[in-house]
C-alpha cells in the first residue's frame, strides 16, 4: 500500500534494524484509534482590586500612596529580601528591599528615576559617583558595599545566562 492510499490510523514505519531482530519484516504498521478531544470551560473571577486597575503602575502608586499601608508594604518588602533572597550574595535590590523601598520611592528618594534603579539592580549601567554617594546614604552602606554588591549582581546574571 502506498503512502497515499493508507488510511488515517495507518502509519508505515521502516525498521530496518528490527529486521535483524524481529525477523525479515521491512516494515510494520502501526494503527491507533481515533482521536479525542477534551473540551473544559474556565471562568476567570476578577478581583475588585484588579478590575480597577490594568496597568501594575497604577496599582502600586495607590498602594505606595496610602500611608495606612507603607509600613506593611516595607515589612513585606523586607520578607521578600530575607525569605527569597537567603544564601544569595547580597545586591543592591536586596539591600532595598530590607529597606522596604520600591524602586520607584527609592528612585525619588535620590533624585533619579525608577529605570535607572532598574539598570542599576541588573548591573547594566556605570554609575556616577555623585548616585553611588546618595545610594549609599539611602540604603545606608559605604561604597565598597555598594561595589561588592553590583559584582555580586553581575556574577549572578552571568550564571542565569550561562556565562
Amino acid at each position: 500500500m502506498s503512502l497515499s492510499t493508507q488510511f488515517r490510523n495507518e502509519l508505515l514505519i521502516h525498521t530496518s534494524d528490527w529486521s535483524k531482530n524481529r525477523g525479515d519484516a521491512s516494515s510494520l504498521k502501526t494503527g491507533s484509534g481515533p482521536a479525542q478531544v477534551h473540551v473544559a470551560k474556565f471562568e476567570v473571577r476578577v478581583s475588585r482590586l484588579a478590575a480597577a486597575h490594568s496597568d501594575f503602575a497604577d496599582l502600586e502608586a495607590e498602594l505606595e500612596g496610602d500611608s495606612s499601608l507603607s509600613e506593611e508594604l516595607a515589612k513585606a518588602g523586607n520578607w521578600v529580601a530575607n525569605e527569597l533572597y537567603t544564601g544569595q550574595e547580597e545586591t543592591v535590590k536586596v539591600a532595598r528591599l530590607r529597606k522596604g523601598f520600591s524602586q520607584k520611592q527609592l528612585a525619588e528618594l535620590i533624585g533619579s528615576s525608577q529605570p535607572h534603579i532598574a539598570n542599576i539592580e541588573k548591573g547594566d549601567v556605570n554609575v556616577m559617583f555623585s548616585t553611588v554617594e546618595k545610594l549609599c546614604n539611602a540604603l545606608e552602606i559605604t561604597p565598597n558595599d555598594f561595589q561588592k554588591m553590583t559584582a555580586n549582581q553581575k556574577a549572578i546574571r552571568a550564571d542565569k545566562e550561562g556565562k
